[in-house]
C-alpha cells in the first residue's frame, strides 16, 4: 500500500480478499501434501480409496516400489526434469512394475497348517472325468 484507504468499505474488501486468498492457500497446501504422499506411495487417488486387485487379492501397496523408485516411476529418471511439464516418466502407461510378493506375505502360502488337516481325504478319484474350473468375468 502506498497510502491510507479512503473509506471503510475498501478496508473490508481488502480484508475479505485476504481471507479468501488464505483459505485457498490452506486448502491447496492440504491437497498438495496429500498428493505428494500418494506419489511417495506410487498410488493414484482412486487406488487410495479402493485397493487394486491382483492375482493374490486386493493389495493397496501393490505398486509401491520404495520412495526413490516411486518418484522415478512418476517423474522419470532425470531429476533435473522433474519440475518441468514434459513427458519424462517411465513406461508406456499400460504396464507398470509391481513389487515382488514373497511367500510369507501371500496368504495362501504363509499359513500351510490350515491346509494340512482339514478333514478332506486326499485320495485321487478315478472316475475318468477331468476336473475343471470356469471363471467368468463381468464386463
Amino acid at each position: 500500500f502506498q497510502g491510507e484507504l479512503t473509506n471503510g468499505r475498501s478496508k473490508f474488501h481488502v480484508l475479505f480478499l485476504l481471507f479468501v486468498a488464505v483459505m485457498f492457500f490452506v486448502s491447496l497446501m492440504f491437497l498438495f501434501g496429500y498428493h505428494c504422499w500418494l506419489v511417495s506411495r506410487n498410488r493414484s487417488t482412486l487406488e487410495a480409496f479402493s485397493a487394486p486387485v491382483f492375482q493374490n487379492g486386493p493389495d493397496k501397496n501393490g505398486f509401491n516400489l520404495g520412495f526413490v523408485k516411486n518418484l522415478q516411476q512418476v517423474f522419470g529418471e532425470e531429476k533435473k526434469l522433474w519440475l518441468l511439464p514434459i513427458a519424462s516418466s517411465q513406461g508406456d502407461g499400460h504396464f507398470f512394475p509391481m513389487r515382488a510378493l514373497c511367500e510369507a506375505q501371500n496368504p495362501l502360502l504363509a499359513s500351510e497348517e490350515q491346509w494340512e488337516d482339514d478333514g478332506i481325504d486326499e485320495e485321487p478319484h478315478d472316475s475318468g472325468e477331468a476336473s475343471s474350473l470356469a471363471i467368468e468375468q463381468e464386463t
